[in-house]
């Protein structure tokens, strides 16, 4: 049943009525330590920084396909200095393009045409 709250938890983030309903007092503690222990282990301040929850299945890979939309100069990446110039099609690694997506300078391109 602890592997079923697990899938739950990964599955719904949230427990479903229907399901605490079954549960016993013990199971519902054990849920709540693993969503807090799952959640910190997630949050950008005290853990990776990243929801493992949004899809059940891990990425192809690690790289996304971005269009520059907003010239942001040279930046330094993992595979050394790039050049994030408006309109350019970039292919980056996922963790390293999210600070630019949120920001705007980056978008996702679904094309497979990159530089």
């Amino acid at each position: 049943r602890v592997e079923r709250l697990k899938n739950v938890r990964w599955q719904h983030r949230e427990l479903p009525e229907s399901v605490a309903e079954a549960c016993s007092p013990q199971e519902l503690e054990f849920y709540r330590k693993y969503d807090q222990l799952l959640t910190k282990h997630m949050s950008k301040h005290e853990g990776i920084g990243h929801d493992l929850t949004l899809d059940i299945l891990p990425p192809d890979d690690n790289f996304v396909a971005v269009r520059v939309v907003r010239d942001a100069g040279m930046q330094l990446f993992s595979s050394g200095p790039l050049g994030l110039h408006e309109g350019a099609c970039l292919r980056l690694p996922a963790d390293e393009a999210q600070p630019f997506l949120i920001s705007g300078v980056l978008k996702l391109d679904n094309r497979k045409e990159f530089i």
